[in-house]
Formats: structure tokens, sequence, C-alpha cells
């Protein structure tokens, strides 16, 4: 995909944009944002691991063999159903000037992506944010999510081929409702830990302050006694 890292908000390709001047929906495919290598190896190792619980089962009874064949079916089920997931689901956004509404479909759980199904009043979202994760290469991704007054975020989609379309999503978001872009927001985890590392490093000064004090060896001037006279003082 050329534009995988287009910061243009109205070339948002390969995801599906429909506005009109009551409303703004955007469909997001799963099998777009998802690796088929990765996808290939994981439906075989379900497969696999499905094969491999039924075979168990069948070779004798028991409580044990039957714990461990249902373990290695039900992983193969998990990790098939994944997959298809991938494949098949859609994340829709809609947004008009009352309301915005996220949906997962055919699949209603949020899977591997993160992305919550939610419908937030106009009135009560308090800003739209992107969070970035940098994880080095490939394993880099975006969160973008939804910040209500009452501190409330709800994920609407974790960008990993298209890590680069989170942002002019959230313009075109922004723009639609007319929101006004605030760049120092942030998600409430990510200002819980800026609030953390704040404290973490005022400790460390602190000990570093502490430190020097406690090391402080100096012996230019002997200490005198509040009552004791100077030297060169008359009498």
């Amino acid at each position: 995909m050329d534009n995988i890292f287009s910061q243009d908000p109205n070339d948002l390709e390969p995801f599906k944009v429909t506005e009109t001047p009551d409303e703004l929906v955007i469909k997001i495919p799963w099998h777009t944002n998802s690796n088929r290598k990765d996808d290939g190896f994981t439906l075989l190792f379900g497969i696999g691991a499905l094969i491999t619980g039924i075979v168990v089962m069948n070779l004798q009874e028991g409580f044990l063999v039957t714990l461990v064949g249902g373990f290695f079916a039900l992983v193969g089920v998990l990790l098939s159903m994944q997959v298809f997931v991938n494949i098949f689901n859609t994340t829709t956004i809609t947004v008009t000037q009352d309301h915005i509404t996220t949906r997962n479909w055919p699949f209603p759980f949020t899977a591997t992506f993160g992305a919550d199904n939610a419908r937030i009043p106009i009135s009560d979202l308090k800003q739209v944010v992107t969070e970035y994760y940098a994880f080095g290469g490939e394993d880099a991704s975006t969160l973008m999510q939804l910040i209500t007054h009452r501190g409330k975020a709800y994920k609407v989609f974790q960008f990993k081929k298209t890590v680069g379309l989170a942002k002019p999503l959230e313009q075109r978001i922004e723009t639609f409702i007319g929101l006004a872009d605030d760049p120092n927001a942030v998600s409430p985890r990510q200002a819980q830990a800026q609030k953390f590392l704040t404290h973490m490093e005022n400790e460390e000064v602190l000990d570093a302050v502490t430190t020097l004090l406690d090391n402080d060896t100096s012996t230019d001037k002997p200490k005198k006694r509040p009552d004791t006279p100077d030297d060169d003082s008359t009498l």
C-alpha cells in the first residue's frame, strides 16, 4: 500500500469512507491491518492443535487424557477463530453531530486489534487521541481512542500495517464534528504513566540531593558552636 503513511485526512485508502453533510462513515476491514504470513502460520498451528486434541481424546478414556486433549482442541479453535476474525471482521465508525459510534461486525468482540463497541454523545466527547507504540520494525502500532469528559477511554482501533493512517483519521473525525485538536491530550493510561515517571524523577532528584548532602565532608573551616566567640574578637 503506497499511502500507508499518508498524512492526508482525505486520503484514507484502503479504508472505505462515505461522507455526507449529516454523517461520516469509516469502515476499516481488519484484513487490511493483518499480516497474511502470520495469519497463515496461526491457522496451521491452530488446525494442528485441534487435530492433536481430537487424536489425544480418542486414544483412551480417562479424565487426564480428556483434559489434555480438550486443552489442545480449545487452543486450536481459538487460534483458528482469530484468523477468521482477522479476515472477515470490519470496524465501522459512524459520526454524526449527535453521536459517534464504533461497531465490530460480524464478530462483535474486540479480538486482537483492540476495538470497542461504543456509542458516545458528541457532547461527552473531550478528545480523539492517538497513542503510538514503537516496538521496532513491523511491531510498531498506533492505538486511536475516544476520551470522554468523565475520563473514560474507548478504543477505536489499533493500527498495525496501516499505522500511518491513525492521525489523519483522527483529524478527519475532529474536522467533521468541529472538535479542536489538543496536541497535548493523552489517554488516561498515558496520563498515569507520565505521572508515575514524574514521581520517579522527583524521587531520583531527592535521592541525589540527599546523597550529596550526606557525602559533604568539607573541612575548609571547622564549624563553631553558636556561643563560641571568634578568635579575633575583643574582650
